[in-house]
């Protein structure tokens, strides 16, 4: 879908989860396509933090540690549905067991210093949006976050959170994202990024 509707970058960031990336990558090798390794860690204040990774070797890693701060609740598949690794061929090759849909043992301060350890960057996800966002179980966007970038829907909710934050940088970058759960609320390419914003993201 995200290649016809033409975009250029996409990111697929699971919930709590790396493990998809073996297959996505695959995929990303065949199509007109560039793929951010990524994925979206819900912290024990509920936050979501997207946090993205260079490599597939330290994303990897990370993965290890999403695993460690899990509270161990397994999946109720009657409930919440199965969690199934696919291969690049759409094929099931196994199953998660830990339920992914949890906060992790991990504080966002905590969490912003491991990635960036990992050579990753973070994203503060829809923090205008939705129930996890930052603002939303905090009530606003703390001075000292050693955050990269902020996520927003549009120029709108960017005005809004600068009007809020005095302390937020008017360089601070914003990222424009569909934030689609399914195929069909992947946005078409309305919003770019310039590449001297992409290379002052991953400096």
């Amino acid at each position: 879908m995200s290649v016809i509707k033409e975009l250029d970058i996409i990111s697929i960031t699971d919930h709590n989860s790396l493990r998809q990336y073996n297959a996505i990558m695959k995929v990303a090798k065949t199509l007109p396509i560039k793929v951010l390794i990524g994925c979206e860690v819900q912290t024990k204040e509920d936050i979501h933090v997207l946090c993205y990774f260079k490599s597939y070797e330290k994303a990897m890693q990370f993965q290890e540690l999403l695993i460690k701060w899990h509270p161990g609740i397994k999946n109720r598949k009657d409930y919440f549905g199965e969690q199934y690794v696919l291969d690049e061929l759409d094929e099931v090759i196994g199953e998660e067991e830990l339920l992914l849909l949890v906060s992790l043992d991990i504080g966002i301060n905590e969490l912003c210093h491991i990635v960036h350890e990992h050579d990753g960057k973070v994203v503060l996800a829809h923090a205008l949006d939705r129930g996890n966002s930052i603002i939303t179980q905090l009530g606003f966007i703390p001075d000292n976050l050693e955050y990269d970038a902020i996520e927003v829907k549009n120029e709108e909710q960017k005005q809004r959170i600068l009007k809020m934050h005095p302390w937020i940088k008017e360089d601070t970058l914003f990222f424009y994202d569909s934030d689609a759960h399914h195929l069909i609320d992947i946005h078409e390419a309305e919003y770019g990024i310039e590449e001297e914003v992409f290379t002052r993201f991953w400096g």
